[in-house]
């Protein structure tokens, strides 16, 4: 534009739909820089600076959905009408439909074994397949609390308000959930990405409210406000970084560290709303006219869905520059949402159209007595809503009390035992999958290996889960080993409460490790006190078993036992990896590394304090 001038269409629905495109762009560097960068720990020039600043690429979808919501509401007639079935279709089945494909290449390419009800939880999202889905399942929630906001209270700026509060109250339960480790499972409600860019959603909404008045002030001092904002911009970006790495939100939480995330979620919470204003001051004078955002901006949800699931498993592992890896993620990415969206489109359009009925129109009694009983079953359809929200939201904090409780008390029983305990007994540890006819986790089980002051060794009494010891065959250490990786994952660190953790003592930055040759020849009479059982959990997912062993073939329990796994040395790579055989010997160049179905029986240390 020129110098005073401003384009009005700055927020109109084509422009956000290319500023949006242009963050997904940016989001999509972003997960590619953390991979390249193994997640800013080795710096890849001034491309490094994308670790940090995805979630201000995040914020603006936030921004844009907030604003459009309230915008709409605010000029169009009876917005409220058909809001549920149009918005909720248009992220939940492209959601659905993409978390299916994924669903099926996984059972299909990725040869993995699902039941019935773990595909199903996949495909609807109770599992999220997709690192991405957490934004539907957050965006489907803030839709559903304007909806009951708006609906249900006369006054829109009251409404507006507690929406505002209930969306904090969102932030804050998501914020005292915990967090997923880099390479866990996602999980509802848990992760920085749950709240550290959802402020915006609240800028959008006072945006829509306030907007001649918010315009006004950007207006008067454009110049001068669009320096400033772009140097705000840069340093809380400088900001960002030094929080990120030296608070954070990974620090243990014992140590202050609910404390670190908070002012970390501050100061990125601050950044989004001085970003997301810079960016909106660029707009104002600046119309984009680009066929290929254009273009970008009508597939995106598929695009933004569909690149986390290339970034972290279609293309994770191959093998090209860092120039390429950028070119190909993206570029596959984009051809895989346009070869979709047209499939999606046609899906969303009819369902719609199937759940929106036919409206009679007109001034007649007909029409508005229509009308009228529509009015009246929207309101009680508002009504069940909320108060289902309502309890939902209550059970779940009651359910988090009461999950705080029970843990509290199992720690103390365990505390207690670990401190009477000596070598050879049997102790309860933490929370496993070990029956899969049961719901929830069955305690684990520990055997005291050794104790040494206040220190002791457990070691698994079953093994409770099994996998190679690395996915490719070729020389390997113990440092570099699929194994290791997986056990110190989410799966396995998940067995442990944040108290439990307390007491685990790291080593060489491992929270649970594996017995090494030597250690199993020292801790065990003979071979036979060396063979294991295997739990119901192991058993379906894979693990070797011998029904039954050698030495419990008198018994007719049918024993199930398995050979287990052993922790290599870190010295050299080796084609083949230390095993505890099913009859219980310690053999060091029997199984090749990328062998199937060995069981692990993880070993930890413990401090008591």
């Amino acid at each position: 534009m020129k110098k005073g001038e401003f384009s009005e269409n700055y927020l109109s629905l084509s422009q956000s739909k290319q500023i949006q495109a242009l963050a997904c762009i940016g989001i999509m560097v972003h997960h590619v820089t953390q991979q390249i960068t193994s997640y800013g720990s080795h710096p890849k020039g001034p491309i490094t600076v994308f670790n940090y600043i995805g979630f201000l690429f995040t914020g603006l979808f936030f921004f844009f959905s907030g604003y459009g919501l309230l915008y709409s509401y605010r000029s169009k007639e009876n917005y409220l009408d058909n809001f549920l079935p149009k918005r909720l279709t248009a992220v939940l089945l492209p959601f659905w439909f993409i978390n299916l494909i994924i669903v099926v290449v996984q059972i299909f390419y990725e040869k993995e074994v699902l039941s019935f009800c773990g595909a199903l939880q996949k495909v609807f999202g109770a599992i999220l397949v997709n690192s991405n889905g957490w934004f539907v399942v957050e965006i489907v929630i803030l839709y559903l609390l304007f909806y009951c906001a708006f609906l249900l209270v006369k006054n829109k700026d009251l409404a507006l308000g507690i929406l505002c509060a209930a969306t904090f109250l969102l932030m804050g339960y998501s914020f005292f959930q915990g967090h997923d480790p880099i390479d866990a499972k996602v999980h509802w409600f848990r992760g920085e990405w749950w709240y550290n860019s959802t402020i915006c959603f609240c800028y959008g909404l006072l945006y829509a409210r306030f907007r001649e008045k918010i315009e006004s002030i950007l207006k008067s001092a454009y110049g001068r406000m669009t320096i400033i904002m772009g140097i705000l911009t840069i340093i809380m970006i400088i900001t960002c970084i030094y929080t990120l790495d030296n608070y954070g939100y990974y620090r243990d939480w014992v140590h202050n560290g609910a404390g670190y995330a908070a002012i970390t979620l501050l100061v990125q919470m601050i950044a989004c709303v001085i970003f997301t204003t810079f960016v909106l001051l660029l707009n104002m004078s600046i119309t984009i006219k680009s066929k290929a955002l254009d273009y970008l901006g009508s597939i995106l949800l598929p695009l933004f869905l569909v690149h986390g699931y290339v970034v972290n498993d279609l293309l994770h592992d191959i093998v090209v520059g860092d120039f390429f890896r950028y070119v190909i993620i993206i570029g596959v990415s984009i051809g895989i949402s346009a070869i979709i969206s047209p499939a999606i489109n046609y899906i969303v359009k009819k369902t719609q159209k199937l759940l929106s009925g036919n409206r009679i129109a007109g001034d007649t009694l007909e029409a508005k007595i229509f009308q009228k009983n529509r009015e009246n079953t929207r309101r009680k359809l508002g009504i069940g809503l909320a108060i289902t929200c309502a309890f939902v939201f209550l059970s779940a904090i009651v359910i988090t009390v009461m999950h705080s409780i029970v843990i509290a008390k199992e720690f103390n029983e365990e505390l207690i035992d670990l401190q009477n305990a000596k070598e050879g007994d049997v102790l309860k540890f933490g929370r496993f999958d070990t029956d899969p006819h049961n719901l929830g986790k069955e305690r684990l089980t520990w055997i005291v290996l050794k104790k040494q002051g206040n220190k002791m060794f457990l070691l698994s009494e079953y093994g409770i889960a099994g996998s190679y010891y690395y996915q490719h065959h070729k020389e390997i250490t113990w440092e570099e080993s699929d194994i290791r990786k997986l056990i110190n994952s989410e799966k396995f660190t998940g067995i442990f409460s944040d108290n439990e953790k307390s007491l685990i003592v790291n080593s060489d930055g491992d929270l649970l490790s594996l017995l090494t040759p030597l250690e199993a020849l020292e801790y065990f009479d003979c071979d036979a006190a060396r063979e294991i059982a295997i739990t119901d959990t192991a058993v379906r997912n894979g693990v070797n078993i011998n029904t039954p062993s050698k030495a419990n073939n008198w018994d007719m329990k049918g024993y199930r036992s398995s050979w287990w796994w052993l922790r290599g040395v870190n010295s050299t790579g080796c084609i083949t990896a230390p095993i505890v055989t099913v009859d219980g010997t310690v053999v060091i160049d029997e199984k090749a590394v990328n062998k199937p179905g060995g069981a692990i029986r993880p070993v930890i240390c413990i401090e008591i304090p």
